[in-house]
């Protein structure tokens, strides 16, 4: 399950009969829930330019600002130096979407692929983390 962060660019998906799917907003609130079963859910306080609404995380679709799509492109063409721009050029910045590509074009199985991946977004996160950090200071 996708654990949302304030701060994070999401669109509203799942809810065709809601006036707000498709909508693209930033998430400024979190309340965690948590079921009898002992799993939690997230509702997330979505901020549109207009308007602010509540959904569950469930609804919500992370989405990549432009800035970040070319920068995740520019890593894995680091990373994975065998594939090109025209391979990357598809990718978004989805964790999946980049597993399939590692599966078709450098013929990982889906087990090292995802732990590829896996590696590779951390290292990503990190280093970003790092960066806005010393940036803050």
């Amino acid at each position: 399950m996708i654990r949302f962060q304030i701060g994070d660019q999401v669109r509203v998906g799942g809810l065709a009969a809601s006036d707000w799917n498709g909508a693209s907003g930033v998430i400024v609130k979190i309340f965690e829930r948590e079921a009898d079963d002992g799993q939690s859910t997230q509702e997330c306080a979505v901020q549109f330019p207009t308007d602010r609404r509540w959904f569950l995380a469930k609804h919500l679709i992370r989405s990549t600002p432009q800035k970040a799509v070319r920068f995740f492109r520019s890593e894995v063409l680091e990373r994975w130096r065998d594939m090109s721009p025209e391979d990357v050029a598809v990718l978004n910045g989805d964790r999946d979407d980049l597993i399939a590509l590692l599966q078709e074009r450098c013929g990982f199985c889906l087990k090292r692929a995802r732990m590829e991946v896996d590696s590779f977004l951390s290292d990503l996160h990190q280093r970003t983390g790092l960066a806005r950090d010393v940036l803050v200071r």
